[in-house]
């Protein structure tokens, strides 16, 4: 897209017997297209089954939104705190 990232939700989907949940909010330094950023977790489990490890959400700086409506909701909420 042609819009800077300004916050996104990546989960564990569908991985039996764990979870993991980072949600990230970018709105003081959106990242731009093409641009890539590495995040540090504390949690193992990303890398131990990269495959179940799904961006659900996403937003964008001019308010288009990706991901399904339950989890967009989740993500703006949670921003707003």
């Amino acid at each position: 897209g042609s819009q800077p990232l300004t916050a996104f939700l990546v989960e564990m989907v569908d991985y039996p017997g764990n979870n993991f949940k980072l949600l990230k909010n970018e709105a003081k330094s959106p990242i731009r297209p093409g641009e890539e950023r590495r995040y540090k977790v504390s949690s193992l489990m990303p890398g131990t089954a990269p495959d179940y490890l799904k961006a659900t959400a996403a937003l964008y700086a001019d308010g288009s939104t990706v991901g399904d409506s339950d989890k967009v909701t989740q993500l703006k909420n949670a921003i707003r705190r």
